[in-house]
């Protein structure tokens, strides 16, 4: 999937989360602003898919029906990643290490599904689908 150039809130967040001067707690209040700002992004990409298709009920609720799929993923696989990482110990939970983990995944999930709604909505306006 090609990657869209970023725009400059996205690539603030990601200069300050590379440029390595962070302590852990930072790192992870910069995460934290990352992952909003997927959680926008996508909204919007959702929303524009959604628009688009409010006169063809059949895909719009196809739409609505994926979007709930992919929350309920994604709760599963916190879930799921959560416990490796916790290993039972409940302690863990609460150390920089299992947030900085756990906020990564947010992160990188919601990204990748933002970009596949992003690129199904250009493909649908090249294409005058």
């Amino acid at each position: 999937m090609k990657k869209k150039t970023p725009d400059p809130e996205l690539e603030t967040l990601l200069d300050q989360i590379d440029g390595g001067e962070l302590t852990g707690r930072q790192s992870n209040y910069v995460r934290q602003e990352l992952s909003a700002y997927w959680e926008k992004r996508l909204h919007k990409a959702h929303s524009a898919l959604m628009k688009h298709y409010s006169h063809v009920p059949a895909i719009a609720e196809k739409l609505k029906a994926a979007q709930k799929g992919w929350e309920s993923y994604q709760d599963s696989l916190a879930e799921a990643y959560a416990a490796c990482l916790m290993q039972e110990d409940e302690k863990e939970q609460k150390s920089q290490w299992f947030q900085f983990n756990m906020l990564r995944l947010e992160c990188d999930n919601t990204e990748w599904h933002c970009r596949i709604l992003e690129e199904l909505l250009d493909t649908i306006k090249q294409n005058g689908l």
